[in-house]
């Protein structure tokens, strides 16, 4: 399983990082939202967590534009709590919402639920040739 966290405090974002990897889960990060934008631009991920709060890009524009091409499943992780705010994070395209201070193994317990959820083969390999539905890429070689 390949997550993409999308988180600009570093401290947290390393140490969600590294427990995902406990997990036995591939995890990259991205500390501002252009940079998560090209990473799930150039790589296929199963789930993303994203912070609302980011530079360049925020979290809820991130989560609109990756659902314009996919729909992978995407879990806001954010300070912001209020009523509103969630609505407005589903909204935008999320799948879960999760609201700092968190835990991290509710965390990692959410990323692996909405992961066997989604998990339908979109990736198809032809010779040296694969087709990433989701992201709508394909590569050679």
């Amino acid at each position: 399983m390949r997550i993409l966290i999308v988180e600009d405090t570093k401290v947290i974002a390393d140490n969600v990082a590294e427990y995902l990897r406990l997990e036995h889960m591939d995890v990259d990060v991205a500390y501002d939202g252009e940079q998560g934008k090209q990473m799930y631009d150039t790589h296929r991920y199963d789930v993303i967590v994203l912070d609302w709060m980011l530079p360049y890009v925020t979290g809820p524009q991130l989560c609109e534009m990756i659902r314009t091409t996919s729909d992978v499943p995407v879990i806001m992780l954010t300070a912001r709590g209020e009523i509103d705010d969630k609505l407005t994070g589903f909204e935008c395209g999320a799948d879960d919402y999760l609201v700092k201070p968190f835990d991290l193994a509710e965390l990692a317990v959410r990323v692996q639920a909405l992961y066997r959820r989604s998990a339908v083969s979109d990736e198809f390999i032809y010779g040296d040739i694969t087709v990433m539905l989701r992201n709508r890429l394909v590569t050679k070689a």
